[in-house]
């Protein structure tokens, strides 16, 4: 069977996005386990390109570097990116993971996609059309 590229939904967080690689690799291939270097390999050459493009030299060498790099990088990203852009016209959804039986509790905010910001489930505060509140 011939390697699959997988690629990075505009919107997707990088952690949803190697789980959902880690899922199919699962389903497709039957393993149990998907090593880690072989998960990083498909998520690295898998990422946005906007993401991609402003990825410190030099690269992150680790899945655990790509997550915090992602985390660093995406907030900061314009708001007319194609990787935002995209997102807002997807309205991309993280799967629903239930994590405490409270619903205010605020991984389960985070979990099911719900703004911080407009309280809207489907999409996070960075991807929010509401303008910000200033402080």
């Amino acid at each position: 069977m011939p390697a699959k590229n997988y690629e990075q939904l505009p919107g997707e967080h990088v952690q949803s996005f190697a789980w959902r690689i880690q899922q199919s690799i699962c389903e497709n291939y039957g393993e149990e386990e998907v090593p880690e270097e072989r998960l990083y390999h498909h998520v690295f050459n898998g990422l946005h390109p906007s993401i991609k493009k402003r990825l410190p030299l030099p690269h992150p060498e680790t899945l655990a570097q790509v997550f915090y790099v992602f985390d660093v990088i995406a907030p900061l990203l314009p708001q007319d990116d194609d990787f935002r852009k995209d997102a807002r016209a997807q309205r991309y959804c993280p799967p629903v993971v239930t994590i405490s039986p409270k619903r205010d509790d605020p991984a389960i905010r985070v979990c099911e996609g719900i703004c911080y910001r407009c309280g809207k489930p489907k999409h996070f505060a960075w991807q929010c059309d509401l303008p910000r509140n200033p402080a």
